[in-house]
């Protein structure tokens, strides 16, 4: 497998095609972000100002003016470089064979499944991770694959769960912290409004002092969303009030998957993907409405076919 860094010429460029891009920010979804009032005038307001970038997708700029409290100026100098971020990294089209290999198989980060409202969980092994073998450039790439597939998965639900597993943190990790910056980057300015909480479980003692340097590179509107959860009874019940099935988890957070690597695969991600994605998933609920609808309008036929007679 090819490994993908900013700047790689064409030439290098992957063979496989990149899937189509996530659909959970377009206007046919946007319903799922249940818009307010106040937010929709303010995006009113924000395309009439900056012209410019009303061709963003609806709900990424509901998700910017979100992040900067419907700031229309500050919103602007955040999407501006989120957008030039986007052109020059193309987080879409990264294929899984541009992710550095040696990211791909610690099996570091996996995709577990979607809790029962649709939220897409992601489950993060801090014990297998290994930045000493690869650059953060190749980092950013790993992470945005993942996050990009997410999003792909993402039909009622506009955010994701990720769990980390702290089990493993070492002193040596600490001389990784331009990673973790790099990572906290791209969740709270190149994706904003996206995490819906993430779970830090089994801290050991030593990783405190890191958390102290960690935390303010974090926005308070993000650092709210991280919980810090200890205990196999604690892990489950926090779980369980997400709606995060047992048949998901592997056994040490109260679940049912007790061979972790035979039964939870790197990464994750269906293996057609045009299968169980948000697009896909809204198609089937259009077909169920059509049902329901169709079976109305024929009980009411026979009930005016009756009062006929």
């Amino acid at each position: 497998m090819a490994s993908l860094v900013v700047g790689e010429t064409k030439e290098k460029a992957s063979a496989l095609q990149p899937l189509p891009p996530p659909t959970i920010d377009n206007l046919s979804n946007l319903h799922c972000y249940q818009v307010t009032e106040e937010e929709a005038k303010a995006k009113k307001c924000y395309c009439q100002t900056y012209p410019d970038h009303s061709d963003v997708l609806p709900g990424k700029i509901i998700r910017f003016l979100r992040a900067r409290k419907l700031n229309l100026k500050q919103t602007n100098e955040m999407l501006s470089n989120h957008l030039a971020w986007v052109e020059k990294l193309q987080p879409n089209t990264i294929t899984v064979d541009q992710v550095d290999k040696k990211a791909m198989d610690s099996g570091c980060w996996r995709y577990v499944g979607n809790s029962l409202n649709g939220v897409p969980v992601a489950w993060v092994q801090v014990g297998k991770w290994n930045p000493h073998e690869y650059t953060v450039e190749n980092y950013e790439v790993y992470v945005c694959y993942f996050n990009s597939m997410l999003e792909r998965l993402m039909a009622k639900a506009t955010q994701q769960i990720v769990i980390f597993d702290m089990a493993g943190w070492a002193f040596w990790h600490a001389s990784y912290m331009s990673y973790i910056k790099r990572l906290i980057d791209l969740a709270q300015n190149q994706g904003p409004e996206r995490l819906h909480r993430v779970i830090l479980v089994n801290s050991p003692f030593i990783f405190r002092a890191s958390w102290y340097v960690i935390k303010p590179w974090m926005d308070a509107r993000t650092a709210r969303k991280v919980v810090f959860v200890s205990g196999a009874e604690d892990i489950a019940k926090i779980l369980a009030e997400l709606k995060v099935e047992n048949t998901l988890l592997p056994i040490q957070y109260g679940g049912d998957i007790a061979d972790v690597e035979a039964t939870m695969l790197v990464p994750g991600f269906p293996t057609n993907m045009t299968e169980g994605t948000a697009e896909e998933e809204m198609k089937e609920e259009v077909k169920e409405e059509v049902k329901e609808e169709a079976a109305v309008e024929e009980e009411a036929a026979v009930e005016e076919a009756g009062l006929t007679l």
